[in-house]
């Protein structure tokens, strides 16, 4: 599934790489960039959540770190 913008992505040179995005912290930043340049990225949490889902600044109850860096992309959980 492209990204919510896949009208435009298709123009972007990443257009149609996927991406599996298993970083957290300033590393993820990284699938932030490969998703703002077209490609589909699929961020995948443990079952517990991303460990910085609960760090820096906090609003209504979610990280704005992590909603920053997590833009674009879709999320899932791997439970191994």
């Amino acid at each position: 599934m492209p990204n919510d913008n896949s009208a435009r992505a298709t123009n972007l040179p990443l257009a149609g790489l996927r991406v599996a995005d298993m970083a957290t912290g300033v590393p993820a930043m990284i699938g932030r960039c490969l998703s703002d340049l077209g490609a589909d990225v699929l961020n995948i949490e443990p079952s517990e959540g991303a460990s910085d889902r609960k760090s820096g600044h906090i609003a209504q109850g979610e990280s704005l770190d992590f909603a920053f860096t997590n833009i674009g992309k879709r999320r899932t959980i791997l439970d191994l």
